[in-house]
């Protein structure tokens, strides 16, 4: 997903942390690193 939105340009707006629309949130770059870091 990452190479298809750096190829055409295309923002990421939401993330998914489930498997319902519901569980779609804003995207927030800088909160999803922290997140994969493990960083509070």
């Amino acid at each position: 997903v990452l190479a298809i939105c750096k190829k055409y340009k295309l923002p990421i707006l939401a993330i998914g942390m489930g498997e319902k629309e519901s569980d779609l949130y804003p995207f927030d770059a800088k909160l999803f690193a922290k997140g994969l870091l493990q960083i509070n």
